[in-house]
C-alpha cells in the first residue's frame, strides 16, 4: 500500500495468496483492531475477475453463520484495487491439524475432536445449501480453527448459486480448474456450473478421508493425474491404507457413500451425512480407556468375562495353566472377546501386561449396540464365537 495514497488501514504484511487474490493483515487505527483484507489480483480478463470477486463478497456477506468467516466491507483502495475486508482468523487450518497429529490422528481423543470440527463444517455447509449456495472447494486447508476452538469455513471464491445460469466456462486449463484436483467431485470437472449440493457432500467425504488416512483422496504426480483419479473414481479405500486395526469401519462406509462417483449414490443432503457421523460418535466407537501398569494381570483364567480389550499401546502375554505361555499381543490386537460374546462366558486364559498397557474397553452392551448382537448378523457372530470356544476346548490337552 503506497504512502502516496493514504489508506485508513495499516499494512502488517501478507498472510496468504491465491490465484486471484492476496490476503494481508491490516490494523484499523479507528476501531483499534486487526482484520484481514483480501485484494483482487486481476487475471487476463479484468472485468470478469472483478465480477467474480464482487460475487464472492456478496455470497459471503449473505452467509451469516457462526462457522462462516464474517465479511465486514467491500470497496476499492486509493489505487483502485478491489478489496474485501473480513475477520482475521488466527489459529491453524484443519490440514495443519491433521499433519500435526500424524499417526495419533486415529487415537480416540484426536479423532473425536476432528470429527466434532467436521460436524461444525457440515453445519455451515448445510446453512449455505439452505440459501442455495454450493461452496465447490471444500478441503482441509479451507477450514480454519481459531485459538479458542472457533471453526470457520473459508474461501467462498468459487461458490455457486444453484439454479442460476453461470457464465461460459473458460478454456480448460488444469491450473485454473474450478475446484481443487485432490478433492474435487467428478461431475465438477466437466460441468462446474451444473453441480448441486452433492458436489459439496463429495468434498466433505474427502475431508473425512483425509482425517482417517492422513492424505487427500485423489493421488497423482500432477494435477491432471489427480483430476483423472477423481473422474474415474480411482480412490484407494481407507482400510487399504490403514491396516493396524485402529480404523473405524463405520467411518469407512460413510466415506464410501459420500464419495460415490455417481451423485445419485451419495447422501442426498448434508443432514443425512451429519446424522451418520453423530450416530457413530454416540455409538460403540467412543470407548473408555484403561491404563495398566507393567506386570498387572488384566484378565484371569476362570473368571467371568464382562469386558474385552483392544490394545492401543504396549505388550501383554496370554497364558493358562494347561499350556503355559501361548502368545504375546501388541497394538491393534484384541483379547477377551469370546467371553463377552458368549452369554455367561468365562475366561479360558489369563492375560498379563509385559509392559505398561493402554487399552480400549469393550463391553457386551457396546457390542450389542455397535454390531447388533440381537440381529441376524449378531446371531452369526455369536455362533462363530461358540464354535471357536468349542474348538479351543477340544484342543486343550
Amino acid at each position: 500500500m503506497s504512502d502516496e495514497h493514504p489508506f485508513r488501514f495499516q499494512d502488517l504484511g501478507e498472510i496468504g495468496r491465491g490465484g486471484m487474490s492476496t490476503v494481508r493483515r491490516v490494523h484499523d487505527p479507528l476501531l483499534l483492531r486487526d482484520t484481514a483484507i483480501k485484494f483482487l489480483v486481476p487475471g487476463r480478463d479484468v472485468a470478469r475477475s472483478r465480477s467474480r470477486f464482487l460475487d464472492e463478497a456478496r455470497i459471503t456477506a449473505q452467509l451469516q453463520h457462526p462457522n462462516i468467516v464474517p465479511l465486514y466491507e467491500y470497496g476499492t483502495d486509493p489505487t483502485g484495487r478491489d478489496f474485501i475486508q473480513m475477520k482475521l482468523v488466527q489459529g491453524q487450518s484443519l490440514l495443519d491439524r491433521i499433519r500435526e497429529a500424524g499417526e495419533e490422528r486415529l487415537d480416540p481423543v484426536h479423532l473425536e475432536e476432528t470429527l466434532q470440527i467436521l460436524l461444525r463444517v457440515i453445519d455451515a455447509v448445510d446453512y449455505a445449501h439452505s440459501r442455495d449456495i454450493v461452496h465447490r472447494d471444500l478441503k482441509p486447508s479451507n477450514i480454519m480453527i481459531g485459538e479458542f476452538g472457533e471453526v470457520y469455513v473459508m474461501d467462498w471464491g468459487i461458490a455457486l448459486r444453484t439454479g442460476t445460469v453461470g457464465e461460459e466456462p473458460e478454456t480448460f486449463d488444469e491450473r485454473n480448474v474450478l475446484g481443487t484436483p485432490t478433492f474435487v467431485a467428478p461431475e465438477q470437472i466437466d460441468d462446474p456450473d451444473g453441480v448441486d449440493e452433492r458436489a459439496d457432500i463429495y468434498c466433505l467425504g474427502g475431508i473425512l478421508y483425509a482425517l482417517l488416512t492422513g492424505r487427500a483422496p485423489h493421488q497423482g504426480r500432477t494435477p491432471m493425474l489427480r483430476l483423472m483419479a477423481s473422474a474415474h473414481g480411482r480412490i484407494t479405500p481407507p482400510e487399504d491404507l490403514v491396516t493396524d486395526g485402529r480404523l473405524p469401519i463405520a467411518l469407512c462406509r460413510i466415506v464410501k457413500r459420500a464419495m460415490a462417483r455417481n451423485p445419485d449414490d451419495r447422501y442426498a443432503t448434508v443432514g443425512e451425512l451429519r446424522n451418520d457421523i453423530k450416530a457413530f460418535l454416540s455409538g460403540s466407537w467412543n470407548l473408555p480407556t484403561r491404563h495398566v501398569p507393567e506386570g498387572t494381570v488384566v484378565v484371569r483364567e476362570g473368571d467371568p468375562g464382562h469386558e474385552a480389550y483392544v490394545i492401543k499401546s504396549g505388550r501383554c502375554r496370554v497364558y493358562n495353566e494347561t499350556q503355559g505361555d501361548i502368545r504375546v499381543l501388541g497394538p491393534g490386537d484384541v483379547f477377551g472377546e469370546l467371553a463377552i460374546l458368549q452369554q455367561g462366558g468365562v475366561r479360558t486364559s489369563s492375560v498379563a501386561a509385559v509392559t505398561e498397557l493402554d487399552l480400549l474397553v469393550v463391553t457386551r452392551d457396546v457390542l450389542t449396540e455397535g454390531l447388533g448382537l440381537h440381529s441376524w448378523m449378531g446371531v452369526f457372530v455369536k455362533a462363530l464365537a461358540n464354535r471357536f470356544a468349542e474348538l479351543e476346548q477340544r484342543l486343550l490337552p
